[in-house]
């Protein structure tokens, strides 16, 4: 019969690995992002952080024209290439880097990991919209300011108007910086969190992996071992308590049963080996419900004359009312001469269904009498031989039908040799025993 092995803790430790490695992954990922969301924001603010110093170039450059434009014509054909080339181009810069930092801003990899904020990413911006969309209309009144000649350009009226108008723009930008700047903390502080979380998470789910590997698995391993050597050293019979399903729980169930048996079996080698009747012989076998488990046992002992049966009970309260305590006898050779040349096989003889066996069977009477009276319904008889003799048998017998394998009875055949020893010395071969004697001893 085949043991079904539990699987919980391939299942707990699969469970465990996945687990640690899925929230170790996580974590790296959200550091990885972090990273590449660090130094895509830290260009970003480098971006801004370049315009609005570019913007604050363009007005001190506005404001020192204004308050020292040369009148002479030399002078002033100067200034005209001076401004576009400083001005006009500062200008433009501007504006590509006001859309640069507006697509930047707007890339997945801003608001990838901080959905909490996408509110607040989203009004920043917006914000940048509005000061490209200002900037823009700046710069539409800064040209008509200058005129449609551009060889002649009023660069007076377009410097008063930058140096009037940039304050206030430049008020508004630095607002934006100021916002990004604080939004870009929060961001971090945000992501901070996360991953202190995350490795704290971590960590503790180590912590705890640690504990259970020792607790389920360490310690009750190291018990386990220690028990084997206590048995080793001869303490046969030592259980480890056990209160798991699992695999090592199995492993100690089995050792227990295994150490138990080992006891058993020890126990009964040493009772069959003091035994001094056949019936001390079949109660040292019976009493052994750990290793053979039988409603009812018992020891036959071949004669060569003729059949008869003496029934000897040890418990009668096991017994029915109606047993007789007398012998059955069956005519000369019908039962014994069968009996004993199916024991000569050397094969253990198994009936799975007594009621059911035929009536033309010579063992039918002598099964159905064991049948009526120890309530049996099938039975087992293991031979017992020596020196190519055959002494008799052990039979058992059991309520259900088809009960019995021959895996069950290899105890018995392999202590073959030493019960039929102890026959012998209990039971002298003398000319004058010519009965078949049958010690009946009873299994609850």
């Amino acid at each position: 019969m085949k043991t079904k092995l539990s699987n919980k803790i391939q299942k707990q430790v699969l469970f465990g690995f996945v687990a640690l490695l899925a929230m170790y992954f996580i974590t790296a990922s959200v550091q990885w992002q972090a990273l590449q969301g660090a130094t895509h924001q830290a260009y970003i603010f480098s971006q801004i952080t370049r315009l609005q110093q570019q913007v604050t170039e363009i007005l001190k450059r506005s404001q020192h024209y204004k308050n020292n434009a040369p009148r002479d014509f030399e002078s002033y054909n100067r200034d005209v290439e001076l401004f576009y080339n400083d001005i006009v181009k500062q200008i433009e810069i501007v504006g590509e880097g006001y859309n640069s930092i507006l697509n930047e801003n707007e890339s997945p990899l801003s608001d990838t990991l901080y959905r909490g904020f996408s509110v607040k990413v989203k009004k920043d911006v917006e914000f940048g919209y509005a000061l490209l969309s200002n900037w823009n209309t700046l710069v539409t009144q800064f040209y008509i300011a200058l005129g449609e000649d551009k060889k002649n350009p009023r660069l007076e009226w377009g410097a008063d108007l930058l140096a009037k108008e940039l304050p206030k723009y430049t008020v508004k930008l630095n607002k934006w910086v100021e916002n990004h700047k604080k939004l870009q903390q929060e961001k971090f502080e945000f992501l901070k969190n996360v991953i202190v979380i995350l490795l704290s998470s971590a960590i503790l789910f180590s912590l705890f992996g640690m504990f259970w590997v020792y607790q389920k698995l360490l310690k009750r391993v190291r018990r386990t071992a220690i028990a084997c050597k206590r048995v080793a050293d001869g303490e046969f019979g030592y259980q480890v308590p056990n209160n798991q399903r699992d695999e090592i729980g199995q492993l100690i169930d089995a050792f227990n049963d295994l150490s138990s048996r080992t006891e058993a079996i020890l126990t009964l080698v040493d009772q069959l080996a003091n035994a001094k009747s056949n019936r001390e012989l079949i109660e040292a076998i019976s009493n052994r419900k750990q290793l053979i488990k039988c409603s009812w046992f018992g020891l036959m002992l071949l004669s060569n004359d003729k059949a008869s049966i003496e029934l000897v009970v040890t418990n009668r309260e096991n017994c029915l009312s109606r047993w007789s305590f007398k012998d059955v006898v069956f005519s000369k050779g019908e039962f014994a001469s069968t009996v004993e040349e199916s024991l000569m096989t050397n094969e253990t003889l198994i009936i799975n269904d007594v009621p059911q066996s035929s009536i033309e069977d010579p063992h039918a009477r002598f099964l159905r009498a064991f049948a009526i009276q120890s309530s049996c319904n099938s039975l087992a008889l293991v031979p017992l031989k020596i020196n190519g003799r055959t002494l008799g048998a052990l039979a058992l017998g059991r309520d259900e039908k088809y009960a019995w394998n021959k895996d069950e009875l290899q105890l018995l055949e392999n202590l073959n040799e030493l019960i039929s020893n102890k026959l012998l010395m209990i039971n002298p071969d003398e000319e004058s025993v010519t009965k078949l004697n049958v010690d009946l001893a009873v299994n609850a």
